[in-house]
C-alpha cells in the first residue's frame, strides 16, 4: 500500500476517470494504480483521488490480484496490506449471501465483507492488515490497522489535501509536506530508546494509526475521525486448570499455525533457539507430519534460518540445530559480523523508516536476507510469548502481587526472598520492587526500610523538578 491523494482542484469533466501508471521514488514504480477525478454529489467540490499499490503476491498469484481493486460496479476500491487468516470461511460466508468472486485472494474477500457488513467486517477479520477502501458511493475513504499493530499506517493532512502510505518515506513524496521532526520524540528516543509514540511519530505533521483503530476521511468537508474499534480487556479466570489452559493453548497455537500456512509461496521460519520459536517451528514440525495437506506451503522440506554469533554468551545455535533436528528441518545459519553491518546500516536504516534502539534489527535483517536467498517468501516468528506469560523478569512483581492478593503468603515470603537473592541473575532493579509491590506486603516481610533509601535519590529528583521533558513525556 503506498498513497492515497485527495486535492481540492479545479472542476474536471465528469468523464475523466482514469488508470494510469505513477512514478515513485528513485525510480520505482507501483504495480498498479487507479485515479479518479470526480465532483462530489450535493457539493461543487471536485476530488481527485489516486491510489497506488506495490504488491508481495502471497495467495492467488495471478494478475487478478493486483492492487488496486475493485468488483462489479467499481464504486469501491481497496489497497491492502497483509494477510486475512480466516479469508476461506468469510468467503464462504458471503457465498451464501449471494457474493459472486473472481480471484482466490484474500483482498476481493476483505472488499466484498465491506461492501456486506461495512465498518463492522472489522469485527469478523481474523488477521494483520492494514488497508484502506475508497468508498465513491458515501465520499469517504475508510482505513483501519490490524488488533496488535502488526501493519503499519501512516497518514498525513497538508494543503494539498490527505496522504497515506505504510513508510513514512511515501508521504515524504509529496510537495509540501511538513517534515519538521518533533522534537520531543526524538528526546524520548534519545534517552529511552523509546520507539513507541502512540498515534505521534518522529514528525509532527506525520500521525501514525494507532493498533485496533479505524480512520474515516469525508472528502465534502476534509474532516479526518478515527475510533478505537477493539481493545484488549481483562477477563476473570474461567477457573480451568492448568492442565486444562496448556491443552487449549496447543490447540490455538495449532489452529493458528495451520492458518499461517495457508499461502502459494514457499513458507519457513526463523529460530532462534528460544522457547517462542522453538515452539513454532516444534508445532509446524507436528503438523507436517500429521497434516501434510495443511502444510503444502512448506515445500518438499522445512526451512528454519538462525543468526549465530562466535561469542558464546550469545550463541544459540546449540539449541536451535536441536530443535530443527528434532523435526527434520532444513536449518540455514547466517553470522552477523560488525563489518558487514557497517556495509549494510545505511540501507538497513531506510527500509526500517524509523530508528531502531538494539542491534538485534541487524541480526534479523541477515535472517530475512538468508531466507530471500533461500526462495522463502514468508516467515513465522515466535513473538510476543514473554509479554503474555510474564518470561521477563520484571513481571516478577506481578506475579507476586496475584500470591498476596490469593492469600498464598508461604510460597509469597519464599518467591520473594529468592527474587532479593538472585537479583543480578533476574537482572532487577530494586526499586522498581519498591514502585509496585503492596504496602502490605513491604510491611509483612520487613523490607519497607531497606527498599526506602534505594528509592530516594529518584524521588528527590522527581520532586526538585530534574525530570527531563522527555521523562515527563514518557511517563
Amino acid at each position: 500500500m503506498r498513497d492515497v491523494r485527495d486535492r481540492r482542484r479545479r472542476r474536471p469533466r465528469p468523464s475523466d476517470r482514469r488508470r494510469r501508471p505513477l512514478g515513485w521514488v528513485n525510480g520505482g514504480r507501483f504495480s498498479h494504480t487507479f485515479l479518479s477525478h470526480t465532483t462530489q454529489r450535493d457539493t461543487d467540490t471536485p476530488v481527485t483521488v489516486g491510489l497506488g499499490h506495490r504488491r508481495l503476491a502471497i495467495i492467488d498469484l495471478s494478475d487478478r490480484g493486483l492492487q488496486p481493486m475493485t468488483v462489479d460496479d467499481s464504486q469501491q476500491w481497496i489497497v491492502f496490506n497483509g494477510e486475512i487468516y480466516n479469508h476461506r470461511e468469510l468467503r464462504a460466508q458471503l457465498e451464501t449471501l449471494g457474493y459472486r468472486f473472481t480471484t482466490r485472494t484474500d483482498t476481493e474477500v476483505l472488499l466484498q465483507a465491506y461492501r456486506q457488513w461495512g465498518d463492522a467486517c472489522l469485527a469478523r477479520l481474523d488477521g494483520m492488515f492494514a488497508f484502506a477502501i475508497w468508498d465513491a458511493v458515501r465520499g469517504r475513504l475508510f482505513c483501519a490497522r490490524d488488533r496488535l499493530g502488526i501493519k503499519p499506517f501512516y497518514y498525513a493532512t497538508h494543503p494539498g489535501g490527505f496522504v497515506f502510505a505504510s513508510e513514512i518515506k511515501a508521504l515524504l513524496a509529496f510537495p509540501g509536506l511538513d517534515a519538521t521532526p518533533d522534537d520531543d520524540a526524538v528526546l524520548a528516543f534519545l534517552v529511552h530508546a523509546n520507539c513507541d509514540y502512540g498515534e505521534r511519530t518522529l514528525l509532527r505533521a506525520v500521525k501514525a494509526l494507532p493498533p485496533g483503530h479505524a480512520l474515516t476521511l469525508d472528502v465534502a468537508t476534509g474532516s479526518v475521525a478515527t475510533h478505537q474499534y477493539w481493545q484488549l480487556l481483562p477477563r476473570a479466570s474461567n477457573g480451568a486448570g492448568d492442565r486444562e489452559q496448556l491443552d487449549g493453548l496447543r490447540e490455538l497455537l495449532l489452529e493458528t499455525i495451520c492458518r499461517h500456512l495457508i499461502s502459494d509461496v514457499r513458507v519457513g521460519s526463523c529460530l532462534s533457539g528460544g522457547l517462542d520459536s522453538s515452539t513454532v517451528v516444534s508445532l509446524i514440525g507436528k503438523i507436517w507430519r500429521e497434516r501434510p495437506e495443511a502444510a503444502r506451503a512448506l515445500g518438499d522440506t522445512f526451512h528454519t534460518f538462525t543468526a549465530c554469533y562466535e561469542d558464546r554468551a550469545f550463541d544459540e545455535r546449540e539449541y536451535a540445530l536441536t530443535v530443527a533436528g528434532a523435526v527434520s528441518a532444513t536449518p540455514h545459519l547466517t553470522f552477523p559480523a560488525p563489518e558487514d553491518f557497517l556495509e549494510t546500516f545505511a540501507r538497513m536504516a531506510w527500509h526500517q523508516d524509523m530508528p531502531f534502539g538494539e542491534l538485534t534489527y541487524y541480526a534479523q535483517w541477515r535472517v530475512m536476507r538468508a531466507a530471500k536467498e533461500a526462495g522463502v517468501k514468508v516467515l513465522l516468528d515466535g513473538q510476543g510469548g514473554d509479554e503474555v506469560f510474564g518470561g521477563y523478569a520484571k513481571f516478577r512483581y506481578a506475579y507476586l502481587a496475584s500470591l498476596l492478593r490469593t492469600g498464598q503468603l508461604g510460597r509469597l515470603a519464599k518467591e520473594f526472598g529468592q527474587t532479593l537473592l538472585q537479583r543480578d541473575r533476574y537482572v532487577l532493579d530494586i526499586r522498581n520492587g519498591y514502585r509496585y509491590l503492596p504496602r502490605r506486603l513491604r510491611l509483612l516481610l520487613g523490607v519497607d526500610g531497606l527498599l526506602q533509601e534505594a528509592v530516594q535519590t529518584d524521588w528527590s529528583r522527581a520532586v526538585s523538578g530534574e525530570s527531563t521533558p522527555a521523562t515527563r513525556w514518557w511517563r
